[in-house]
């Protein structure tokens, strides 16, 4: 009885620890998306500015400026998951515009994973932040008013809608509501 005991919490052990190992994995997998999909982006927005400077903050935002305009990057805004019909991890990557000093917008870049890099598939405004991706939907919350209305972003103020990449096309997926 006692070896049997002993078997069964060894097992128990052996499987607790080979399931974080898989989280670690999967996180190691992520940070290297985010990584990648980063690493894009700044790439694409200093081809847009010349002469960009290039500087990373202590929280790890990433400016890249040149006279009169600029971007900011903050990849711990970065969320990935699958959109398209691939099994490469894809990302929405939050890019702020600068004009001067000022922020002057903020765009959701829908990044998908191709075999050698990303492409950019969509841009999303008006979006106040994305929650997530999973089952190849994309979550955001968004403004129910416009951004010159005094409750812009108020909390009474916004909704939770989703997006799914279906033939080439970011589509909003329209919510059904149960009649009863």
């Amino acid at each position: 009885m006692r070896i049997l005991t002993v078997l069964i919490v060894g097992f128990l052990i052996v499987a607790a620890c080979s399931s974080d190992r898989g989280d670690v994995t999967r996180n190691r997998a992520e940070g290297k998306t985010v990584e990648k999909a980063v690493r894009f982006i700044q790439n694409q927005l200093m081809s847009q500015v010349s002469n960009a400077e290039v500087d990373t903050i202590a929280s790890g935002m990433i400016t890249i400026k040149a006279e009169g305009k600029g971007f900011v990057l903050d990849p711990s805004r970065v969320v990935t998951g699958l959109i398209d019909d691939d099994r490469r991890k894809d990302a929405v990557i939050p890019v702020y515009s600068l004009s001067g000093q000022s922020l002057a917008g903020i765009e959701y870049l829908v990044l998908l994973q191709g075999p050698s890099e990303f492409v950019i598939a969509a841009t999303l405004t008006n979006i106040l932040s994305i929650e997530a991706i999973s089952d190849r939907m994309i979550t955001a919350v968004v403004s129910t008013v416009t951004k010159d209305a005094p409750g812009y972003g108020c909390s009474e103020c916004r909704d939770t809608v989703q997006y799914r990449y279906v033939n080439g096309e970011l589509s909003r997926v329209l919510k059904v509501y149960a009649t009863q």
